[in-house]
């Protein structure tokens, strides 16, 4: 793909939400690959697209008049070879294969956070468009194709059904870590590079999805370098006719670097995790919007009485937790007016119906795309009555 600050491929994103239309612009044009123009149904789209031209679409499934799969339908009957995504909340099965039986290149359904959610998107756009521009290397001279993908950043192998490999870009031999071109007689199978028996069974069942016409296919392995050296790549198949004949073509990427990060990120995520539940202090995290209890760790449990399952889901009202005064106004005014509390102090309902006076501090926080509230309770009854004595 071009390096980013270099937007060369134009998108056209048609979605009756304004709200993910800003959003999907704004986080598809920060790569700096893509310029994307925008429109909030699907006749505008087709003015835009006889207007202009375009590297891909993105489309919503859902929409007034003209839903996406129509649009997609239009267009393939109009010979359009346009990389199509549909890009839906609905997630049945019977879209899904009206979608990709009308020509979809993929189907994305919107769950998850944004972030990772456009960040798939983005993946998808990359691999339709580096698609289209593989096969249309393919129509022309072999010369021509060759320099095309030997230029390529992403590892190219061309396979025969039994993957066998016929060709590899010098990206894919710097992947599997050999010191000269990969043998392309067909005596060298791409197979023997996967670490498990499963991820192997798994190459051979989408070898002959592809073969009997399903594509594309997108895949993880394991595989192990000619030098002996674990990596973990991303393979994404689909058939070409090479020197006449059927064949694979695999666009392969590195993502062990990607692995080891989301995995140091897991691990960190567990630590915090561990660290939340076994602080020597009442931790309680409350959605913004609604105030409800979202988690509590152990010493909350052991300081107000109820369990964590007893509270995830219900207000601090719905407990009786907060003695009313002019104390619990000012934390909720505050709340309100987005300001943190330091040390605020505030007499407190445990289940059993005593009283105790706590020290509250809070800070907003983001999870999971939600904001939130994580508040620290100390129980400083003692304290004050010490003071008092």
């Amino acid at each position: 793909m071009p390096p980013a600050g270099k937007p060369v491929f134009r998108i056209l994103l048609v979605d009756d939400e304004p709200a993910l239309l800003d959003v999907g612009k704004q986080f598809l044009e920060e790569s700096g690959v893509f310029l994307v123009t925008v429109t909030d149904n699907a006749e505008e789209a087709l003015f835009l697209l006889r207007e202009q031209q375009f590297d891909a679409i993105v489309s919503d499934y859902q929409m007034p008049r003209m839903d996406g799969i129509s649009l997609l339908q239009y267009l393939r009957e109009m010979d359009s070879s346009t990389p199509f995504i549909i890009f839906t909340g609905r997630g049945r099965e019977e879209v899904v294969i009206d979608a990709l039986n009308s020509g979809a290149d993929f189907y994305i359904q919107k769950t998850g956070g944004s972030v990772a959610l456009f960040a798939e998107l983005r993946k998808k756009i990359e691999y339709a468009i580096g698609k289209k521009q593989a096969e249309a290397a393919l129509w022309r001279s072999t010369e021509i194709f060759r320099t095309l993908v030997e230029q390529s950043n992403e590892g190219i192998i061309i396979v025969d059904f039994n993957a066998k490999i016929l060709f590899a870009n010098p990206r894919a031999a710097d992947i599997i870590e050999s010191e000269e071109d990969l043998d392309t007689s067909g005596r060298m199978n791409a197979l023997d590079f996967i670490i498990s028996p499963e991820g192997r069974e798994s190459a051979v069942s989408a070898l002959a999805k592809i073969q009997s016409g399903y594509e594309p296919f997108d895949l993880k392995y394991r595989i192990k370098t000619l030098k002996g050296n674990e990596r973990r790549i991303e393979c994404v198949g689909n058939l070409i006719e090479f020197g006449d004949l059927p064949a694979v073509l695999l666009s392969v990427r590195d993502i062990t670097g990607q692995i080891e990060a989301e995995n140091a990120l897991k691990e960190s995520e567990k630590r915090l995790r561990m660290l939340f539940k076994h602080t020597p202090v009442s931790l309680a995290v409350v959605s913004l919007e609604g105030g409800v209890f979202l988690d509590v760790n152990d010493m909350f449990e052991e300081s107000f009485g109820y369990l964590r399952d007893e509270v995830i889901g219900k207000t601090v009202e719905e407990l009786d937790l907060p003695v009313p005064g002019f104390e619990w106004d000012t934390f909720y005014s505050a709340v309100r007016e987005g300001r943190q509390v330091r040390g605020m102090e505030l007499c407190c309902r445990r289940r059993s119906g005593e009283i105790c006076i706590c020290r509250l501090s809070s800070s907003f926080v983001t999870i999971d795309d939600r904001p939130c509230i994580l508040c620290s309770v100390e129980d400083i009854t003692d304290i004050r009555a010490d003071d008092a004595a």
